[in-house]
Formats: C-alpha cells, sequence, structure tokens
C-alpha cells in the first residue's frame, strides 16, 4: 500500500487523518520491520510544516497516534517553526503535556527497531527550544508555565544515550538528555529577559 502524497493528506480532515494513520500498513523495506510505515511519516510531516495552523486548531484526534507518526506530528511543527510558520501554541503545548501526562505512552514496550517514545522527547524539547530561543519570534510568555511542567516531566524521564561516539560532547549535545537540558537553558534564558 503506498502512503497519501502530502497534496491527498492535505485534503482530508485532522480525524480522517489520525484514523488513517492508525489504519496504514505498508510493506516493508527490505524486510525491516522498524522501517514500516516511515513513507507515510515523511509524508505526515511535510503535510504538517506545510500548513501547521490547520493541525494545531484540532490535535485531538492525533492522541493515541502510532509513536512514530506522534513524533513525525511534532517534527512538522519543528519545522514549521524553525521556517518561521505561525501556530497555536497553547493546543500544541497542552497536547504534548496530556501526551506525557498518559500512562500508556510510557508503559509501551519497544523489542524491537526504533524507540519512537524517545524520538518524540527529543522533538519535543527541540520545540520548546525553538520557541524560546529568539524573543523575535517565540511563543507567548503565558504559555512558559506549561512549558516548564514538560520540560521538568522531560527530565525526569529522558534517558541516557545508548550510543558512546568518540567525542563525548556531541554525545551530550545530541541525547535526549542533551537537548532536554538545552531547552531548559533556553526557557530560563526567556524567562529571566520577560521577567
Amino acid at each position: 500500500m503506498r502512503p497519501l502524497t502530502v497534496n491527498e493528506l492535505s485534503k482530508m480532515s485532522n480525524t480522517q487523518i489520525a484514523a488513517y494513520l492508525n489504519d496504514y500498513k505498508e510493506a516493508k523495506i527490505l524486510d525491516l520491520p522498524d522501517m514500516e510505515g516511515q513513507g507515510l511519516a515523511d509524508t505526515l510531516v511535510k503535510c504538517v510544516e506545510a500548513n501547521p495552523q490547520r493541525f494545531s486548531d484540532n490535535l485531538l484526534p492525533f492522541q493515541g497516534v502510532r509513536n512514530l507518526y506522534l513524533s513525525s506530528l511534532l517534527q512538522g511543527f519543528h519545522n514549521a517553526w524553525r521556517d518561521g510558520k505561525e501556530f497555536d501554541w497553547a493546543a500544541l503545548l497542552k497536547f504534548i503535556y496530556q501526551t506525557f501526562s498518559s500512562e500508556r505512552f510510557w508503559i509501551e514496550q519497544y523489542e524491537t527497531g526504533f524507540n519512537y517514545r524517545n524520538w518524540i522527547l527529543s522533538t519535543a524539547a527541540d520545540l520548546i527550544r525553538e520557541g524560546t530561543k529568539n524573543d523575535k519570534h517565540a511563543f507567548d510568555v503565558q504559555f512558559l508555565p506549561l512549558a516548564e511542567e514538560i520540560l521538568l516531566i522531560l527530565v525526569e524521564k529522558a534517558e541516557p544515550s545508548i550510543f558512546a561516539p568518540k567525542d563525548s560532547s556531541l554525545n551530550v549535545l545530541s541525547s535526549n538528555r542533551g537537548k532536554v537540558f538545552s531547552a531548559m537553558i533556553n526557557y530560563a534564558l526567556r524567562y529571566a529577559r520577560t521577567n
């Protein structure tokens, strides 16, 4: 089954997209089970990136989608913000907080393939970092308390990286914890500048 194109996916409602994501079965690439759904995941990133406000208007249907697609959804918002596009940060931060408050999110086990939960944690940290690093393009200060709550969950739950490259500074910066601490620094600086 081929994934829909960005144009085809964009014509669907958020509820239809979420249902499609949950039902989608993609042919395995090179017999690698962890690559199943990657084509659709890439399409979702591009779709959200193209029109992030449309997605932030109704995120409720995306609660409960597979973590691969949840990661792609957040990556689309991250890319859109980096490109200077606007969307509803209140809705997005509430969605992230609700996701991290769900027991189901934390108990899902990954026996083979990628641990998409780590991708979600990393992307959420990247989003908060991007949303606080530049005062000219930052989310509203009224959302800082919610961002702080998310960061406190992330600092508690983010696992150390299992990779140990020769350059340990690279490992620290690119690990989940490194991204969380980087987001916390940007958050603290933004908080200090506004208070």
